[in-house]
């Protein structure tokens, strides 16, 4: 089972009791994806975790300045 962390799902499984694996799981079972009202519900988790990500991946990212750095040391050490 491919279980989602994000903020969306555990304010629900807060608030409610469950979270965006069980929507999925009910989602299929009771063919809610036909539902313009769950389509568009979906589209708001997954606009969550893509933001979510984009800012993890965000805070990975060294800066240009040090991406300068490096390529300038690497440059320094000459060709391999």
């Amino acid at each position: 089972m491919n279980v989602e962390v994000s903020k969306t799902s555990d304010a629900l499984l807060i608030e409610f009791g469950f979270d965006t694996t069980h929507l999925q799981k009910l989602s299929l079972h009771f063919d809610l994806q036909n539902n313009d009202d769950i389509k568009k519900f979906n589209k708001i988790v997954q606009a969550q975790k893509d933001s979510e990500e984009r800012t993890a991946y965000d805070k990975a990212m060294p800066s240009q300045e040090v991406i300068g750095k490096i390529l300038e040391e690497a440059g320094e050490l000459g060709k391999a």
